[in-house]
Formats: structure tokens, C-alpha cells, sequence
């Protein structure tokens, strides 16, 4: 089947309005994830920017790449994180005994990926994941995990079977918002139970987060725009949870039954009404200024600069600096399917982690910083040993050196300014 063009957007993913304000814009870029195979590939720009639909409060991208484009050789491997395993672990283990699931329950994860997360439910459950992209699902399949490997559509979602459908991390992927809504409440029985966790946008508005705007995240999600799609699909949020994962996320239960709604969802109603002021969105656009000008004038000054983990964010915030190989030399990541190849937009070349310390770099770049206790804890000795330091731009500009016992010493810069 051909895939669908990518194309500009006039109206919102959500309620269809038409009343799209601009929030930030970060010019043409390719999309994150298509890491290139050489240094000097051919590669496709789209344009990259962020805006709110005033009638339902949504932001999100106006600007569609096909999700066949972006997710068919996805190159995210969710394993990847020892952290992201025990957060999937005790998601499991919490929600098998919150729903009293045993043998006969049918578990359905949208966007599983390499299957880490079922592996904990599937000797309890009967579990299935649906995931688009190969690479990933036949690295699930061949841990035991049953895949289907397709994009979930309305056409391809199955009326009605699961206790359990999961879908988090999920729904930003999805660029028909209002469609996914629907099949995901296909798939559910009638008192089925659907989880969904995000990276909250008021996280990203409050904390300056702008590196995780790019384009397989169509849009950047709240309570506050879910909750009338939901409604509208005849589903209805329960109960919700604050989450510390990917710099501050909500969880939500929902369901086809509608009831009380829990304390905690009343009170992330309450927390999200600063949402409805339109100069929170633009104030986004004046941090993003700030780091940009901070991190370039820190690179003047810093030789021998190389970064640590080659993750989607990072090269929204890499080209958004217009930085190359000659800025920051390589990057270094655990993942095989990664090494030897090139980063999108900047060419920086990506190698191992053994590779990267070989260097004995004066500074490591985190780029994920959402992982940023996890990296310092495994590098942090290594590079303390020869002095080196690390750097994290966002949410501000920080460099910092890691202590002998893995700790973090207090921050050795200002803004914009060097040790």
C-alpha cells in the first residue's frame, strides 16, 4: 500500500477547529528518528512547527509526516532503559492486581514496541501487541511476546475483546487523534479498562521542554483537551496519576462507564486551568531562545565536546542550534541498530558507549536529560577519573562534574558562562 503524503494542516487533530495560533517554530528539519546510514545520505526536511487550537486548547504540529514515513524502521528500542523496565514493571504489576486480571484476561498494548512491557503480563495475561514498525515487533516476537505488526486504524482495530487495552506513550504518535480515540475504544469490552500515560504539557510549558517537540509527536497532551474526545467517543476518565517519567507525564484510566470521577482527576482539572492562558504558549518560544543562545556561547569556549545518547529530543534541540560534527564530535549510545550511523540534520556520527569513553571527552552532552540520573550513575566514575564534566542544556543550562562515588557536585556555571 502506497503511503499517505505528508501535508500541512488547517484544522485541529482533536475537535477539527480552525483557529490554529503559532506557538514555536523551528524551521525545516528531518524527522528525528531517520538516523542515516552515511555521512553525506540524501535526507528529507519537513517543517517543524508547534501550534494551539483556541477552541479546545490542544497544541500540536500543523504539519503532518506520514506515520508510515517515521514509524516503519523505528529505531527506538524501549528495553534500552533499565529505569524505563522497572517503570513498565511496577505499571504491571500495579494494574494486574487494580483489575483482579488473571488467565482468562485479554491484554491489548497499542504501540508496543520490542514487548518489554507485556513480557511482565504475558505468563499471566493473554496479551497481544500491535506496533507498526518491524524492527521493533519481530524483536518482541521473538521474545514470546505475539505482535501484530500494523498501524491501528479504525478498519484495523477489533470490536470489543480486551479487559485491558494499554497505550501509553502512545497517542501523541497518532496523527489522527480524533480516529485513534475511537479505535482504541473499538478494542475495549464494555467494561474494559484503557490506560494511557503522556508527557504533560503543562511538564513541558512550565519546565521549557521544547527539545521534545518533533514530528512523531503530533500532539502535546493535557486533560484539559482529552477529556471532550473522550466524552465524544463515549469514554470517560476515572481515575489519573502524576508520573516522574519523561520529565513529568499523567497517567489516565478511563473507561465506557460513566462514573465518579476521582479526587486526583478533579484536582489535574484544577492544576491545568493555567492552560486556557494563551501567554503560557508563548513564553515557550522565548526559553527556547534563551538555552540556544546560552549552549552556543558555552561551545565557543569549550573544546572537545562530545554528547550521550542519541535520542529524538536531542536532535530537536541539536538542529534547532544549527550544530554539526564540527561542534560536537560524536555521540555515544548503547544501542547497535544506532552505532555506525549518522545523526539526522547535524551528520554528528554515532558510536558506542566504550568508544565514547575511549575518547576521554572533556564534556558529555546528555541529551536525554530525562535520564540524566542513570547516565551520570554509569559514566559519572569513568569521567570523573580524568576530570571530564557533563552538560545538560535543557530545561537551563547546566555543566557539572560528577563525583568519585557517582554523585553530582554542585553546578560549575552560570547560564551562559564557562569553567
Amino acid at each position: 500500500m502506497k503511503a499517505p503524503h505528508s501535508h500541512s494542516r488547517l484544522w485541529c487533530r482533536a475537535c477539527h477547529g480552525n483557529e490554529l495560533m503559532e506557538v514555536l517554530d523551528f524551521g525545516t528539519q528531518p524527522p528525528s528518528n531517520a538516523l542515516l546510514k552515511t555521512e553525506f545520505s540524501e535526507e528529507k526536511k519537513y517543517p517543524l512547527r508547534v501550534v494551539l487550537c483556541k477552541s479546545c486548547y490542544l497544541m500540536q504540529l500543523d504539519y503532518d509526516v506520514s506515520p508510515q514515513e517515521i514509524f516503519d524502521e523505528y529505531v527506538y528500542f524501549s528495553s534500552n532503559s533499565k529505569e524505563w523496565l522497572a517503570h513498565t514493571k511496577n505499571y504491571c504489576d500495579m494494574i494486574y492486581r487494580r483489575l483482579g486480571l488473571s488467565k482468562s484476561s485479554f491484554v491489548v498494548e497499542v504501540g508496543s514496541n520490542d514487548g518489554s512491557l507485556l513480557e511482565n503480563l504475558k505468563d499471566r495475561c493473554q496479551v497481544l501487541g500491535i506496533d507498526p514498525s518491524h524492527t521493533v515487533a519481530e524483536v518482541a516476537i521473538a521474545r514470546g511476546v505475539p505482535t501484530q505488526i500494523k498501524h491501528l486504524t479504525e478498519m484495523t482495530a477489533v470490536q470489543g475483546f480486551a479487559d485491558l487495552v494499554i497505550a501509553n506513550n502512545v497517542l501523541a504518535h497518532m496523527p489522527h487523534l480524533d480516529s485513534a480515540v475511537k479505535s482504541l475504544a473499538r478494542l475495549m469490552k464494555r467494561n474494559g479498562m484503557l490506560t494511557i500515560e503522556f508527557p504533560h504539557v503543562l511538564s513541558l510549558l512550565i519546565n521549557g521542554e521544547f527539545d521534545t517537540i518533533y514530528h512523531e509527536h503530533y500532539s502535546y497532551l493535557s486533560l484539559l483537551a482529552l477529556e471532550p474526545l473522550f466524552e465524544s467517543h463515549g469514554l470517560y476518565v476515572r481515575d489519573a496519576e502524576w508520573l516522574p517519567t519523561h520529565g513529568g507525564s499523567v497517567r489516565l484510566y478511563v473507561q465506557k462507564e460513566r462514573g465518579y470521577a476521582s479526587f486526583a482527576v478533579q484536582e489535574l482539572r484544577r492544576m491545568e486551568l493555567p492552560l486556557k492562558d494563551i501567554s503560557m504558549y508563548l513564553q515557550l518560544r522565548t526559553w527556547a531562545e534563551k538555552v540556544r543562545k546560552d549552549f552556543l556561547a558555552l561551545l565557543k569556549n569549550s573544546p572537545r565536546i562530545y554528547a550521550y545518547g542519541a535520542a529524538a529530543k536531542g536532535n530537536t534541540f541539536l538542529n534547532y542550534c544549527g550544530l554539526t560534527s564540527k561542534d560536537i564530535h560524536a555521540v555515544g549510545d548503547t544501542t547497535p541498530s544506532k552505532q555506525g550511523k549518522f545523526l539526522p540534520g547535524s551528520h554528528i556520527p554515532v558510536i558506542s558507549e566504550e568508544a565514547l569513553l575511549a575518547q576521554r571527552p572533556a564534556y558529555v552532552l546528555i541529551l536525554p536529560w530525562n535520564w540524566e540520573h542513570e547516565i551520570v550513575s554509569k559514566l559519572g566514575k569513568t569521567l570523573a577519573s580524568w576530570g571530564g564534566k557533563f552538560i545538560v542544556a535543557i530545561p537551563q543550562l547546566r555543566v557539572f562534574s560528577p563525583s568519585i562515588d557517582h554523585g553530582v557536585s554542585p553546578c560549575l556555571t552560570e547560564a551562559a558562562g564557562v569553567v
